[in-house]
């Protein structure tokens, strides 16, 4: 029988919190890595978790150097 491991809550950046953000996502994966195999999904995984200012801009940041920034419709041409 699988062992059932709660999702891991969401991380807004502060660092009091990093070793605890990184420890939850740690056993997660260790206890699903049938859900986790490749790293790209690892990645995706913990960034849909990153909340708030501080770890929603890294999120943004990280996501516009692997995708691109995204075009604002707003932009003069």
């Amino acid at each position: 029988k699988d062992t059932k491991i709660s999702a891991p809550d969401d991380f807004k950046g502060e660092a009091s919190k990093v070793q605890e953000f990184i420890t939850s996502y740690e056993l997660y994966f260790a206890a699903n890595p049938e859900k986790c195999k490749k790293d790209e999904k690892k990645i995706i995984f913990a960034l849909s978790y990153m909340k708030g200012d501080t770890a929603g801009a890294w999120k943004t940041v990280f996501l516009d150097k692997v995708n691109g920034p995204e075009e604002d419709s707003d932009d003069e041409e």
